[in-house]
């Protein structure tokens, strides 16, 4: 159906509408690498606890590679390139002149803050130790990936493993919703007079599913505010409730039109959040095993 007031009229908020219950509980925790890398580590900040980067180290690029020489300091044309990609959008793309362009501005406010001892202050030693930290846990769990696929069996396994909970029922249901109760009890007494319901809801309901006879699609009991749902659960299919339910959007008559089990997602449809799912359950096993073998000692103060 097509978004607007019913959704809201009907159900509680949240990402999805009335549809897709399905695919939300097989929806990933994290996305990417750098989404894995804060799942697994948690939510608490890195720390470093090694000594930071030199900042005044130069690096050496090959004059091939090279885009820019600022003050002696070599811009690669990846640097260009990755920068351009990360800055820009589909919508709104950087060009590699526009990212070179503030390549540059970033290395001549790098050079200076070196040149007045900025780089030596506490504050910013502590600081580029984190951002050295997360770049190489990054780096870490991308080669992990990359040298740990995922197996068919093992995609097949965590969809047993996830659909296995999508157990319940769905409910198809259609409404017309009313300002007030009398309204709603001469649409009740029409219908019973044998007037068609989607009928009725085209031409009476005040909510956007009208325009659809009042259909409301497939939904969780769980997704409609209270006194809609117990109305719903007290229907046979193809029952009209007999008195008008009231919520806080208005007065609502509905019609139950199916029941089903809750569908399962096709496996195709969701290979890639299974990947996502086992490569993070993976994730989280090899940073246990590398915290089993690891020496930590934490400070009185944590």
């Amino acid at each position: 159906m097509t978004p607007g007031r019913d959704r809201c009229d009907v159900a509680r908020s949240g990402p999805g509408g009335l549809r897709g219950g399905a695919e939300r509980a097989m929806r990933p925790t994290w996305r990417g690498a750098a989404g894995a890398l804060a799942i697994v580590l948690g939510a608490s900040a890195l720390v470093a606890c090694q000594k930071p980067a030199d900042t005044t180290a130069k690096r050496t690029v090959a004059p091939a590679e090279r885009a820019a020489l600022v003050n002696g300091e070599p811009i690669s044309l990846t640097q260009v390139a990755r920068h351009a990609e990360q800055r820009g959008s589909a919508d709104a793309p950087v060009s590699n002149e526009d990212a070179l362009a503030e390549l540059v501005n970033l290395q001549l406010l790098r050079q200076e803050a070196i040149r007045r001892g900025i780089d030596r202050e506490p504050a910013t030693v502590e600081e580029i130790a984190r951002q050295e930290v997360a770049v190489l846990a990054n780096a870490m769990v991308q080669r992990y990936v990359e040298e740990s696929p995922v197996s068919e069996e093992q995609l097949t396994s965590e969809y047993e493993v996830q659909t296995a909970s999508l157990i319940g029922k769905e409910y198809n249901a259609r409404h017309i919703l009313l300002d007030d109760e009398q309204s709603a009890r001469e649409v009740i007494a029409e219908l019973q007079g044998g007037a068609d319901f989607a009928t009725l809801a085209s031409e009476r309901s005040t909510g956007p599913s009208a325009s659809q006879g009042g259909d409301l699609g497939w939904f969780r009991a769980n997704q409609m505010v209270p006194a809609f749902t117990q109305a719903l659960l007290g229907l046979d299919v193809g029952s009209v409730t007999d008195e008008p339910v009231q919520t806080r959007f208005g007065w609502h008559v509905i019609e139950l039109v199916g029941v089903r089990d809750v569908p399962k997602p096709a496996f195709e449809d969701v290979r890639q959040q299974l990947r996502t799912i086992v490569t993070n359950k993976r994730l989280r096993a090899f940073v246990e095993e590398l915290r089993e073998v690891a020496k930590i000692e934490l400070s009185d103060s944590n």
